[in-house]
């Protein structure tokens, strides 16, 4: 390493250290693949922050990739390409935050640690009372239609699954097959792929929530956090729509999986959807 880079790294670290006391740390790790990873925590308590939604934007504000806290806060957001970017987080009883505009080099992941005031007002008159009884809700009259396959936490206790692709067993027409695949984690590890025919695929929604990956990110969304580490008891009610058929007319768009084949050529797959919905916003 020259002289010069040494000096550009040695500000860089400067610039983070100053960034601490404004809206946490901004500070490159030197990971392979650029990212953005961090936890969010109560501003007051210093305690995680789980299922918070993690939002990446481009420098216009365009969303680019999202994902939840997990129930030690920690998220992590792929970057698609070094550039400049923003960090929105919103979390149930807790107050937004929006960091500024800041750099994701090639091959850098930066770690941005969110502190995020208490909002309990918001939390009492908004989310519990009228969002939280939303997910019932939208789960009772889609299976009112009798389209789909449908499980709610009853029925999941007495199936008793031992993990999510045992309630994929379940479900008539439904393949499963398996692959090594990377997880958010680094992990490489055994990953299934659904579909409901030799040539459809499966999409899925946390809470009406679609859980993608980032531009030229192929994987299954089972590697994907928060999927790969959804756990069974955090699970309040399934639904699975095996095909574009059977898909609720609301979320039709999200059945529709963009794949970068070779030479980044882009074409959409026509998936069914499953959605799983959580105690939390039930």
């Amino acid at each position: 390493m020259g002289p010069n880079v040494a000096r550009r790294r040695r500000r860089s670290f400067l610039t983070c250290v100053l960034a601490a006391g404004v809206a946490g740390l901004l500070c490159p790790t030197g990971a392979l693949a650029q990212a953005l990873q961090g936890r969010i925590v109560d501003e007051d308590t210093g305690t995680p922050v789980p299922l918070a939604v993690a939002v990446l934007l481009g420098p216009e504000g365009t969303p680019v990739t999202q994902a939840l806290s997990g129930e030690d806060g920690l998220f992590r957001l792929e970057a698609p390409t070094p550039g400049f970017y923003i960090l929105e987080v919103s979390g149930l009883g807790f107050g937004d935050f929006r960091s500024s505009v800041f750099p994701i080099g090639d091959g850098e992941t930066v770690t941005l640690d969110v502190r995020v005031p208490a909002d309990p007002l918001r939390l009492e008159r908004l989310l519990v009372e009228v969002q939280g009884s939303r997910g019932r809700d939208r789960f009772q009259s889609r299976r009112d239609r009798g389209i789909g396959f449908f499980l709610d936490r009853a029925q999941l206790d007495a199936l008793d699954p031992v993990d999510l692709i045992d309630i994929f067993r379940r479900v008539d027409d439904v393949q499963i097959s398996w692959a090594f695949t990377r997880h958010d984690d680094g992990g490489s590890r055994p990953t299934p792929t659904v579909r409901a025919g030799p040539h459809s695929c499966m999409t899925y929604m946390l809470d009406d929530r679609p859980i993608r990956a980032g531009v030229g990110d192929n994987r299954s969304p089972l590697s994907l956090f928060p999927l790969s580490g959804l756990r069974m008891d955090d699970i309040q009610a399934v639904e699975v729509y095996r095909d574009l058929s059977e898909v609720p007319a609301e979320i039709r768009n999200s059945a529709f999986r963009p794949v970068w084949g070779e030479n980044l050529a882009y074409h959409e797959l026509t998936c069914g959807i499953t959605v799983f919905r959580t105690k939390l916003r039930w």
